[in-house]
């Protein structure tokens, strides 16, 4: 069995990736793709951690917990806590502290089937106030004191994970990247595709404008540009990746609304300077990331085409 855990916290649209696969809920039940509600993975997850020692032949504790079948081939695990709250998820110099004895937690949890970290990555410099946001704290600035931005790097997160599960294969991706990717997302977590956008015989994929694509971008877009782009992506060949993701390109470039397109920063008190220091850091790591043995970094313009 394929356990894939998709780890994206708050302020990364990890949500909304998972609620787009859990409109196909019944259909991907069909193939044996299981989507356990947040919730109720919390609670086993609860479970498991209470458990004394299980014996020898017990299945894998998280899977009995939730009650997982034998025809189930895939599960695609996701809740925004799984590696802490928006409280949690960066402190000092270190994005996500506990992700290496999580990591070790989720790996054992399904021991015994071929389990898979996803992440989404953020620019630091609009991932902490998106976490102030979340945690519903007014003084952004006092949410971000004891923080150190600049030295908030991803590339020393996904060193700590590799180091403490390095049998666990990691996928991730930029949120700035998410309008770009969307149905490479959705086929890599329904198992329709690899990371890599290679095609499986096996589980049914769904069409580009079927994955809940426009009804993201119509978060991002005019009401003018949202009306524009969805016909031009219903005429393109429904293979055709590379051309959907420059008519969304385009679309974001002349539509995009202001609100969501940029980032208001002002309330972090940070110099645009600093800014641009912290954004210059990302990419850097970015970089380093795509290097990493174990790690597939996807992107709109390496992804198929």
């Amino acid at each position: 069995m394929q356990v894939y855990y998709l780890l994206g916290g708050p302020g990364t649209d990890a949500d909304q990736v998972f609620g787009a696969l859990m409109r196909r809920e019944a259909a991907l039940a069909k193939a044996g793709v299981m989507l356990p509600r947040p919730r109720r993975l919390r609670k086993a997850l609860a479970a498991c951690g209470a458990e004394t020692e299980a014996p020898e032949d017990a299945p894998a504790p998280l899977l009995a917990h939730l009650h997982v079948s034998e025809a189930t081939r895939r599960l695609v695990l996701f809740s925004e806590s799984l590696l802490g709250g928006p409280g949690q998820a960066a402190k000092g110099n270190l994005i996500y502290p506990f992700i290496a004895a999580r990591a070790r937690q989720l790996r054992d949890a399904v021991a015994g089937s071929a389990a898979a970290f996803v992440l989404t990555l953020r620019n630091p410099a609009t991932l902490l106030p998106a976490l102030a946001r979340a945690a519903r704290v007014e003084d952004q600035q006092a949410f971000l004191a004891g923080l150190e931005p600049k030295a908030l790097h991803w590339l020393h997160t996904l060193r700590r994970l590799r180091t403490h599960a390095a049998e666990v294969p990691v996928i991730v991706w930029c949120h700035e990247d998410t309008p770009l990717l969307w149905p490479d997302l959705i086929a890599m977590l329904d198992g329709s595709e690899s990371a890599e956008g290679e095609p499986a015989a096996d589980i049914p994929g769904v069409a580009a404008v079927d994955s809940g694509w426009m009804d993201y971008l119509r978060t991002l877009l005019t009401e003018r540009g949202a009306a524009q782009l969805g016909p031009t992506l219903a005429d393109l060949p429904a293979a055709d990746r590379a051309a959907q993701r420059r008519a969304v390109a385009a679309a974001l470039a002349a539509h995009g609304r202001p609100d969501m397109m940029e980032s208001d920063l002002s309330a972090t008190g940070w110099t645009q300077a600093e800014v641009d220091e912290i954004t210059a850091g990302y990419h850097a790591d970015l970089k380093a990331i795509a290097e990493l043995d174990g790690v597939t970094l996807m992107s709109p313009w390496r992804s198929r085409v």
